[in-house]
């Protein structure tokens, strides 16, 4: 605002394309700053220890293990690490404790199997692997 003999004069601000640009990157940097914060703090998984990259939400470690082909070698170097548990993406754990395994892929277990075990079967006629391993309704089970 700019006073000149009296009369009052409004500028308009000036908005060029930097500005919007601004706000976007600034929007984006909160949201990536939230996502981490939630994952390394308060995700299921966030007490369970791994690389820095994958309690992050960036699976970066377990990308350049499987590009370079060494994901098995990279694992077990891991697990001397961190220990029997590790969390190795934002919703991925690995262990190599065989109570771990046994109580993970029991009959009636409690915990969510990934669609790896989708392709074992078809969704309206499940295969023998597909109904041990994917948690099928109990319909389909006794069948």
């Amino acid at each position: 605002m700019s006073v000149s003999s009296g009369f009052v004069s409004f500028e308009r601000p000036v908005l060029t394309l930097s500005t919007p640009l601004l706000c976007v990157c600034g929007i984006g940097i909160v949201l990536l700053a939230s996502y981490c914060l939630y994952n390394l703090f308060l995700h299921p998984l966030s007490s369970l220890p791994g690389p820095l990259s994958a309690r992050l939400g960036f699976p970066l470690v377990r990308f350049h293990a499987a590009w370079r082909k060494t994901y098995a070698w990279r694992l077990k170097s891991l697990h001397d690490k961190y220990g029997t548990t590790i969390r190795v993406g934002p919703n991925s754990v690995s262990t190599n404790d065989p109570a771990a395994v046994k109580s993970i892929y029991c009959y009636g277990s409690s915990f969510h199997k990934s669609g790896f075990y989708l392709p074992f079967g078809e969704r309206n006629s499940p295969s023998v692997l597909s109904i041990l391993f994917y948690p099928w309704d109990r319909s389909v089970r006794s069948e």
